[in-house]
C-alpha cells in the first residue's frame, strides 16, 4: 500500500478497515511503515530513526553470532523476532553472549542514538534478567539489567547510560551522542528460556538539522556558501572575479588572509577585500 501526503508538511492519514464485529473484532499487525521524502528539503528538521535490523531479511542474520544455537529468527507476535534460548544463569549467559554487529552504514551516518525494541511476555524478573551491553573495540560493557516485561514491546535506548566493563567493574563509560558511533556491536545476555520473548528490531537516530553556513561575498556580487564547523570557517582562495588584486577577506570588520580558518557565526559578515589601480602614462605601481 502506498499513500501520499497532499503537500509538504501535511498530515498523512492511514486508516485500516477490518471485517468482523465489535463483539468479535479481528486482530492484525502492522509490521513496518516507511516514509519517503520527495527531497532533502522535506526531511524533518529535528531527527529521524532508521531501522537497521528487523529480521525480515535473511541476510541480516549473518551479523548475529550463534543464530543457529542460542538464537533463531521466528515469528512472534505478528512479526519476525530474534528468538532467544539461553539459561537461567546470568553469569553463564554473560560468558557466552549473543553479539549483533552494527553495519558500516551505522558508523558513517553520524548516529546520535541507538535503540532496540524487544518483546518480553513472561519469565523476565530480578532472578532471570535480560542484560544489554555494547562492544567497543575488544571490550564489552554491560548496561542496565531489565527485570520486567509484559505482553508488549518495550524500547531500550542506549544513549546517556552508564556501562561497566565486564573485565573491570571500575571501568565505566557513559555513551553520549558524541561517541555512540564508536559502538561496534550490541551484546545481549538473557537468563530466560521462554520462547515467547525476542528482539524485534534495532535502529539508530540521525540528526537532520541543516548544517550552519554563512555566505562570503565576492567583489563582483557573487557569493560562496561556507560551512561552519565548530564555530569556524575556511575562507575562499584569492578573489579573482574582478581582475583586481585580492588582499584577503573582511570578517566582521577584521581583515584575514585568503584561505585562512577563522571564527564565524551564521550572522557574520564576510566580504572580499580587493584593490584596483589607475595610472597615467609613464607612471608605475610597485606592490
Amino acid at each position: 500500500m502506498t499513500a501520499y501526503a497532499e503537500s509538504a508538511g501535511a498530515d498523512l492519514d492511514l486508516r485500516f478497515n477490518t471485517a468482523g464485529s465489535l463483539e468479535n473484532p479481528w486482530t492484525f499487525f502492522v509490521d513496518d511503515i516507511t516514509f519517503v521524502y520527495a527531497s532533502a528539503a522535506d526531511l524533518p528538521t529535528e531527527t529521524s530513526w532508521i531501522t537497521m535490523y528487523d529480521w525480515e531479511d535473511d541476510s541480516q542474520q549473518a551479523n548475529v553470532s550463534q543464530p543457529d544455537k542460542k538464537w533463531k529468527v521466528a515469528a512472534l507476535g505478528g512479526s519476525n523476532m530474534l528468538w532467544p534460548y539461553c539459561s537461567y544463569n546470568e553469569t553463564e549467559a554473560k560468558k557466552n553472549p549473543v553479539s549483533i554487529k552494527l553495519s558500516d552504514a551505522f558508523k558513517t551516518a553520524s548516529p546520535t542514538n541507538l535503540r532496540l525494541y524487544y518483546r518480553f511476555e513472561s519469565g523476565v524478573n530480578s532472578t532471570n534478567p535480560a542484560v544489554f551491553g555494547v562492544k567497543i573495540g575488544d571490550n564489552i560493557y554491560w548496561g542496565s539489567r531489565i527485570t520486567s516485561g509484559g505482553a508488549r514491546s518495550i524500547e531500550y535506548t542506549f544513549i546517556a547510560k552508564d556501562y561497566t566493563n565486564a573485565a573491570d567493574a571500575e571501568d565505566v563509560i557513559t555513551l553520549t551522542a558524541d561517541n555512540i558511533a564508536s559502538v561496534d556491536a550490541i551484546m545481549i545476555a538473557l537468563a530466560v528460556t521462554w520462547n515467547n520473548n525476542g528482539i524485534d528490531d534495532i535502529g539508530y537516530q540521525v540528526s537532520n538539522t541543516p548544517a550552519e553556513t554563512v555566505d562570503a561575498a565576492f567583489a563582483d556580487g557573487s557569493k560562496q556558501t561556507l560551512a561552519i564547523t565548530d564555530g569556524q570557517v575556511t575562507l575562499p582562495a584569492a578573489d579573482l572575479s574582478t581582475g583586481k588584486v585580492s588582499l584577503g577577506w573582511w570578517v566582521d570588520g577584521k581583515l584575514y588572509q585568503n584561505g585562512a580558518t577563522v571564527a564565524a557565526t551564521t550572522d557574520s559578515t564576510i566580504a572580499s577585500a580587493v584593490v584596483g589601480f589607475t595610472q597615467t602614462d609613464g607612471g608605475s605601481v610597485r606592490i
